[in-house]
């Protein structure tokens, strides 16, 4: 019976026997050099008589251009005070990232300090929380302009380190095919609002649809993606993408560079055909109205949303150069034998095309 009053009288003192005491706290940024636009930690660093969770408000009092997130999990080290006592460092990091360039020394500001101790007792475990609002002495730090020298033309505010991907399917395809090009931002750092740009082609020799954000991938940053329909043999290439950043450890201006793509054309040219051949998108379709003979209308590609080419005459003689189905429309790639003109025919019965 007295062990077990002793035990009880235990499970109540104990929490008081380990008193929590803050020896210190000290805020500062890292890394050391910091420019505009360049994601950085500010750390705070609570030295404290006990290894416990930490939790911090978010620190307030620095300049307003900073913008601050959600509190990191804490890294706990061990040192030994000057009076030979032993004390845990909790250091608490915030991410942050400056919208200007500024030097900040704001000496000291106080900051919300939440410790949640776990206590064993005969009864079993309990949390102890301590409250308290605590001064933060601050070392000064200064955030960096980013250099106007060697600052590329293209250049749109992104900071960090980044590559830059472009693929096109299919790499084989016709006159007339649709293929897509998919170009890949991955890498560290802040866009500040940079975004990827579409690679510009000839009008002569691509028809280019507007780009559109695609589904992010695995470790990607942005992804964008755009239907081309090369109009010659001669669209053999798609020319390559850059994106241009500052790279803070390096401190320079950089560009990430996709090269170009290659195009093969698998369709050879009909006898009698120049060798290069192009499609003339250029004229004018007859009006609908035109009730004199039956016409019916080709597109550039297999879909009813690519461009409207030629109308033919539905007596015209044809030459059928492929086939595709969409899931919807059964296309004919026809070549218009007396005018030499190609495109694509949907071969369902809706009335006019």
């Amino acid at each position: 019976m007295r062990k077990f009053l002793l035990a009880l009288a235990f499970a109540f003192i104990s929490p008081l026997l380990f008193a929590l005491e803050f020896y210190s706290l000290e805020g500062y940024v890292l890394p050391k050099r910091v420019y505009v636009g360049q994601n950085f930690e500010i750390c705070i660093d609570v030295v404290a008589s006990h290894n416990a969770r930490i939790e911090l408000s978010t620190p307030s009092g620095l300049p307003s251009s900073i913008s601050i997130g959600k509190q990191r999990a804490a890294k706990v080290s061990t040192k030994t005070l000057d009076g030979g006592q032993n004390a845990f460092v909790h250091t608490i990091a915030f991410p942050a990232r400056s919208s200007e360039a500024l030097l900040c020394e704001v000496g000291e500001l106080d900051i919300a300090v939440r410790m949640v101790q776990r206590v064993n007792s005969f009864f079993g475990t309990t949390e102890r929380i301590v409250e308290r609002r605590l001064p933060v002495v601050w070392r000064t730090f200064e955030i960096l302009p980013l250099p106007s020298e060697g600052r590329p033309d293209d250049f749109s505010g992104a900071v960090g380190n980044f590559a830059i991907s472009m693929e096109v399917e299919p790499r084989e395809l016709s006159v007339g095919d649709i293929a897509q090009v998919s170009i890949s931002l991955s890498g560290e750092g802040s866009l500040n609002g940079a975004a990827i740009m579409m690679p510009k082609l000839p009008e002569r020799l691509f028809k280019t649809y507007q780009p559109e954000k695609g589904a992010l991938r695995a470790n990607e940053l942005a992804r964008l993606t755009a239907n081309v329909i090369p109009l010659s043999t001669q669209s053999v290439e798609i020319a390559s993408a850059r994106f241009s950043y500052f790279d803070p450890v390096a401190e320079a201006y950089k560009s990430a560079v996709a090269p170009a793509l290659s195009l093969t054309f698998c369709e050879k040219a009909p006898s009698g055909e120049p060798a290069v051949r192009t499609l003339d998108i250029g004229s004018s379709p007859q009006s609908d109205n035109d009730a004199s003979e039956e016409f019916l209308q080709l597109y550039l590609a297999p879909s009813k949303n690519s461009l409207k080419t030629h109308r033919i005459p539905a007596s015209a003689k044809s030459r059928i150069l492929d086939s595709h189905y969409d899931g919807q429309y059964f296309w004919e790639h026809l070549l218009i034998l007396d005018s030499r003109k190609t495109g694509w025919l949907p071969k369902v019965d809706e009335g006019k095309y």
